[in-house]
Parts: structure tokens; sequence; C-alpha cells
């Protein structure tokens, strides 16, 4: 065999060739040359994890999972890792991406890809646990709009993301306002030594906003313009420590 015919049909030049594929596009033309590829050279990691990659591209995940499993040879191949996470996460094993990400921080405890995959198992798993909060504390929550003062409440974190609501229907537009007002009254009050905000009210021509303050969550009340603004933050207050205390907060 001649030297030429030997380069190209090196490992180095289907990867080359492969990558230029992918770079332009041309997926399927990478994924021909990457089968013959592995198939001459099985233990081309850097093949194992181009396939891969074209594999995750086309949505072809259990093949994406093999190819990239096969690619972990490489015990530092971050970017192998990075798609297996993503594969993971695009079938919702969640469990299997963290075990990756520990990898990957292993690997490069400081880089994008690993914050990435790390800020999606967050976003998924914070949803898991806000819809299973949002179960525990509804009881809670129907017990203080029964009440004649309450007409309805928002359970919110101090980022604005509704926890629970009862009794009303734009509960995502107030949250986010209560938490506005809240958390610049936190930074000025804090400027000034005034100490934690522990309660507010806002008060609109045909509502009034009862707005009590924990660490995490912040509970409001919502009651007619007359209401009897006392006995909602009494009864506020009450549940308040019970749901914090469900919370675990």
């Amino acid at each position: 065999m001649s030297e030429g015919l030997q380069y190209h049909k090196s490992g180095l030049f289907f990867a080359s060739l492969a990558d230029a594929y992918i770079e332009k596009g041309m997926i399927e033309d990478a994924i021909k040359i990457l089968k013959e590829a592995t198939t001459l050279h099985p233990d081309l990691t850097y093949g194992h994890r181009l396939l891969g990659i074209c594999y995750f591209k086309t949505n072809d995940f259990a093949r994406a999972e093999q190819e990239l499993k096969l690619a972990l040879k490489d015990d530092n191949d971050l970017k192998a890792r990075y798609y297996l996470a993503l594969t993971f996460l695009a079938t919702d094993r969640i469990e299997d991406a963290r075990g990756i990400l520990n990898e990957m921080i292993r690997i490069t405890p400081e880089c994008s890809e690993a914050e990435e995959i790390r800020k999606e198992i967050a976003r998924r798993t914070r949803g898991e646990e806000v819809e299973e909060e949002a179960l525990d504390v509804t009881p809670l929550l129907k017990e203080l709009v029964s009440l004649p003062a309450i007409d309805g409440v928002i359970l919110l974190e101090k980022d604005g993301l509704t926890i629970a609501s009862e009794g009303v229907e734009e509960s995502e537009e107030l949250a986010a306002i209560i938490s506005g007002i809240a958390n610049q009254s936190l930074t000025t009050g804090s400027e000034f030594n005034i100490g934690d905000l522990e309660s507010f009210t806002v008060i609109t021509p045909h509502r009034r906003f009862i707005n009590i303050v924990g660490p995490d969550a912040i509970l409001t009340l919502i009651s007619g313009p007359d209401g009897g603004e006392g006995l909602a933050t009494l009864y506020g207050t009450k549940i308040h420590s019970r749901i914090i205390s469900i919370l675990g907060r």
C-alpha cells in the first residue's frame, strides 16, 4: 500500500474530513465517513465523539449515546461528555446528566459547557420541586382564600417565580411586580440600616396587596380596597410560618 493511500485511510484523515463536513452542515456525509473511520479504527475515540455529535444533531439519541460512551475512553474528552449530557437531557435522564456533569467538572472545574449543563439541570429540577411544593401548600392557600377578608393569594420566590396561587388569574404578572418592589425595598433598607423587611402593602383604587416577606418566599394576600387589612395580615402571618415550615426555608 502506498504512503498516500495509507494516509487517506488513517483515522486523522477521516476525522479531519468529517470535521469539515460537520462545519458545513453536511451531517449525513460526516456520518457516512465516520462510520467507516470507526470501523477501521475502533479505538479512535475522536471519531466516536464526532459520530456521536452527528447522531445528536439528527436527534438519533440512542446511537448518539452509544458512540459518545465509546468516546469516554478518553478520560479528558470534555466535549464528548458535554454532548452526552445534552443527550441525557434530551431524553429526560436528569440524574445521568448530573453524573456526566460531575465528570466535566473533574476535567475542567470552571468551563462554559459545564455551567450550561448545570443551569439546565437546575432549571428542570427546580421546576419539579416547585410543582411538588405547590401541591403541599395548596390547602393552606385555600384556607386563606376562604377567609372573608382575602380574595386571592400568591406564594412567590424572591426572584418573582410563582410557587402557587389561589383565586388569582394574573399571578405571574403580579408576582413580578411584587418581587420587584420587595427587592428594591430590601436594597433600600440595607443601605440605610433599617433592618429586614417583614411586610409591606400596595394599595390601588380597587385592591390591596398585603405582602409578608420571608427568607426566600413572599406571601401576597389580595383584598378589596376596604378589606380588613389587619385581619388579613394576622391570618397571613400565621399561615406564612406554616408554609415556610413545609418548604423547609
